[in-house]
């Protein structure tokens, strides 16, 4: 899919780089890839995703790198979602080693990378990720891309692979997350104690 680089940067509010590949790597046990690339008047489009067997955990990663390195050829940068730390400790493992095998390609072929989560991609295109409710995040991302971004996208597993490539082209992107500010807790003063003078007898 191609679209006017000008247009494109209207829908994102942002300057577009031109002659600039990136990739977006949405990790999962289905994966979602998405690929950009721009010249001097036009943005080039492609999204695949990718299901992998589970045998096993060494099994699961190793098929990983090895198809994650099919795809990380000679972009000049690349986009890795965070893991997002849920209740689940074994899940957030899991999906931390996913990850790290897109980024040991990308360092493999030298090429740049950052990281960053879904909910820090979406804000900086003010993606309402609420908009449909909890648990349904990848549908509001998939409305803003089919009615913000023009981009006729199906596939939800491809949706914040997206997000992410479009951030790598996008000039001005600021990808240091900012720590929350700490909530000041109330302090209980201790009540004054009622000093009672006794009478002399």
């Amino acid at each position: 899919m191609k679209i006017l680089i000008t247009d494109l940067e209207k829908r994102l509010g942002y300057k577009i780089k031109r002659n600039y590949k990136t990739i977006g790597f949405d990790t999962a046990k289905i994966a979602g890839v998405a690929f950009i690339k721009t010249d001097d008047t036009y943005v080039y489009l492609d999204w695949c995703y990718l299901e992998f067997e589970k045998k096993s955990e060494e099994d699961l990663l190793t098929q990983m790198y090895k198809e994650f390195g099919k795809m990380v050829t000679d972009e000049d940068f690349a986009i890795v979602e965070q893991v997002f730390l849920g209740f689940s400790r074994a899940g957030s493992l899991i999906l931390a080693k996913m990850g790290t095998m897109a980024v040991a390609q990308c360092i493999e072929k030298e090429i740049p990378f950052r990281l960053i989560s879904a909910v820090s991609a979406r804000s900086k295109f003010k993606i309402d990720a609420r908009k449909y409710g909890k648990g349904k995040s990848k549908l509001a991302v998939k409305d803003w891309i089919q009615n913000t971004a023009k981009i006729n996208i199906e596939e939800d597993n491809c949706v914040d692979a997206l997000v992410l490539a479009f951030l790598g082209i996008c000039e001005g992107i600021n990808f240091t997350v900012k720590p929350k500010p700490k909530k000041k807790r109330a302090v209980k003063k201790a009540p004054k104690k009622k000093i009672v003078k006794r009478k002399k007898k």
